[in-house]
């Protein structure tokens, strides 16, 4: 098979799926277009797409991967691309498509891709929660991350995805929605362990600080239920009117285009915060119920920092424990340098597993893991 064979073959493999123009039956994931031609035949000969080469003396030589015996081309389905390679170079190309997939099994092939990816990302971190798996499933991701291709971040930057076919979306990628300011719809495997730490039940109130354009608020919302309740702050306007605009069909959401580190907050079954903050807020510990639980990153100014979660107990002291390493763009109004130089200290000199319990507004004692202004982690667990 010549070189423009080839590349036909991945192009109506990996372009014409879900793009609106063609739906191919059968075929199960996108193709890079320089991918090997045992995987192109594979997913084509499942596609049932033939391809021939029209040669001018009557009897042509036919290149065809998964043909179906009988199958004629339909004058509506032909594709002529002129190119070549080799002894046929300049010779036209026909490309005959036996079957034309419904929009229904185009919407079908992304689910099966939600379907594998929600339970991925939740039984990589350790959970066979199948609540947890479903919500993943049933939110779109697409619905909240603009059109694609979408920017993917690499750590030192960004890099685009090669399409803008929507189930490339359902990998554990860092996708950027506002790339200028730094803000990510984030990793998907980083908040499956957070959601499976902090375990939001059916009809629980829920704030979530740090939205974004909504996506995990979905996933929340799901979570919750309809009986249950999300208060979703995100203090940049534009992406909070995104956030809304994503969510108005959800009639237990409610977004406010504010910083939840300043607005007076309702009482929460659970407070998840998506965005670093140097110390726990007394705002966020007083919204919390009888044991209500606070999820938050608590990050320095430079380098990884942890998400904490914490469970009131009493008024002053709480139970608390770190989830995982995570980085964040910094919270706003949550931010303290004096603060992140201590916790800094102790992310360096001390192991995280050793954090049991938060106190606030009490003296520290030899048990102290990180001192703050106000408060401080200990590595004595509740009595």
């Amino acid at each position: 098979m010549n070189a423009l064979a080839l590349r036909v073959i991945n192009w109506v493999g990996y372009n014409l799926i879900v793009r609106g123009r063609l739906c191919v039956v059968g075929a199960q994931r996108a193709l890079p277009l320089r991918s090997t031609l045992h995987a192109s035949a594979q997913a084509l000969a499942s596609a049932h797409i033939v391809l021939r080469r029209r040669a001018a003396a009557p009897s042509s030589s036919a290149c065809s991967v998964g043909a179906q015996p009988g199958v004629q081309a339909d004058a509506r389905n032909k594709a002529v691309l002129r190119g070549g390679a080799g002894g046929a170079r300049g010779l036209p190309l026909t490309l005959a498509v036996t079957n034309a997939c419904t929009f229904g099994e185009a919407m079908k092939s992304i689910q099966s891709h939600r379907d594998f990816f929600a339970r991925f990302v939740v039984r990589s971190v350790g959970s066979t929660d199948e609540r947890l798996i479903s919500a993943f499933s049933s939110v779109e991701r697409e619905r909240f991350v603009g059109a694609g291709p979408w920017p993917v971040f690499v750590g030192t930057g960004y890099i685009d995805t090669v399409s803008d076919d929507p189930r490339l979306l359902y990998q554990d990628l860092l996708i950027g929605i506002a790339t200028n300011r730094g803000i990510n719809n984030g990793q998907p495997s980083l908040h499956a362990r957070c959601l499976a730490a902090c375990a939001p039940t059916e009809g629980e109130s829920v704030i979530h600080i740090g939205a974004g354009s909504g996506y995990y608020t979905a996933i929340l919302a799901s979570l919750v239920g309809p009986t249950g309740s999300i208060t979703a702050y995100e203090v940049e306007t534009d992406i909070a009117e995104r956030a809304r605009q994503n969510l108005r069909h959800r009639a237990n959401i409610t977004v406010a285009g504010t910083s939840g580190a300043e607005a007076a907050l309702p009482p929460a079954d659970l407070i998840y915060v998506n965005a670093g903050a140097t110390h726990p807020l007394s705002s966020w510990l007083d919204a919390l119920k009888p044991n209500g639980r606070l999820l938050f990153p608590l990050t320095p100014d430079k380098g990884f920092g942890v998400m904490l979660l914490v469970r009131r107990g009493s008024r002053s002291v709480f139970g608390a424990s770190v989830v995982c390493r995570a980085a964040f763009i910094p919270c706003i109004g949550a931010r303290d340098e004096a603060t992140s130089n201590a916790l800094t200290a102790a992310l360096e000199t001390q192991s995280t597993q050793h954090v049991r319990s938060l106190h606030v507004g009490t003296p520290p004692d030899s048990s102290a893991w990180c001192v703050g202004i106000g408060w401080w982690l200990s590595r004595a667990a509740l009595v």
